[in-house]
């Protein structure tokens, strides 16, 4: 890890539930089969609005996306995949002109990238996996993607003590700083039962 440090924060009182779930829009006049990752064109009667078919997820590109979008102030679109066949987790670079401009795998082992990203002050785009890191080892990262070279590495590693599953979104507080804070599903071992895992936490890196 670099000059920045990792905190962990508070014990969080309340249970954080990761999704594993897709959540489907259907119109009866006008639903169609889809595959996995697929936006497909569709038209309602009305002709009020117009899905349109960007990007097919599958295959090495990865099979779902399932953490939201940003755009970057090159005003391209980053996200990532959740899984991949036979490939990295991808982060990937898209135009709106309609063209896939770059992917890059995530470091490997990681797995679960599922919170969205956050291009923090600094230009760099940085995210969390919900398992990996430490050739899959580890119960999920933090990591960094420098939009200018084209790499991404692990900032944080978790491993159990210092939180497990970063299950949601990271934010920059105060903005401008290039502090950030997530938080995490658990912690371990549980403080209260030896048998489990503890409450989740709120992280800080700085």
């Amino acid at each position: 890890m670099d000059s920045k440090k990792f905190t962990k924060r508070h014990y969080l009182n309340i249970s954080i539930a990761l999704c594993f779930s897709m959540v489907c829009l259907t119109y009866p006049s006008f639903a169609q089969k889809s595959t996995p990752g697929n936006l497909k064109g569709l038209k309602g009667q009305d002709s009020t609005y117009y899905i349109s078919n960007q990007i097919n997820f599958g295959g090495k590109l990865g099979w779902e996306s399932r953490g939201s979008l940003i755009q970057a102030t090159n005003g391209k679109i980053y996200g990532t995949t959740f899984e991949a066949s036979f490939a990295p987790v991808m982060l990937f670079e898209y135009d709106t002109n309609g063209t896939l401009t770059d992917t890059i795998g995530l470091p490997a082992g990681d797995q679960d990238a599922q919170a969205g990203l956050l291009q923090a002050s600094n230009g760099k785009i940085y995210g969390t996996t919900a398992f990996g890191g430490n050739n899959g080892q580890g119960v999920g990262t933090l990591f960094e993607y420098n939009i200018q070279k084209r790499t991404i590495i692990n900032r944080v590693i978790f491993n159990r003590a210092n939180g497990w599953s970063p299950s949601g979104g990271l934010i920059e507080y105060p903005i401008g700083s290039g502090i950030l804070y997530g938080v995490t599903s658990a912690t371990g071992p549980n403080p209260y039962h030896n048998c489990c895992a503890g409450p989740g936490i709120i992280f800080k890196y700085d």
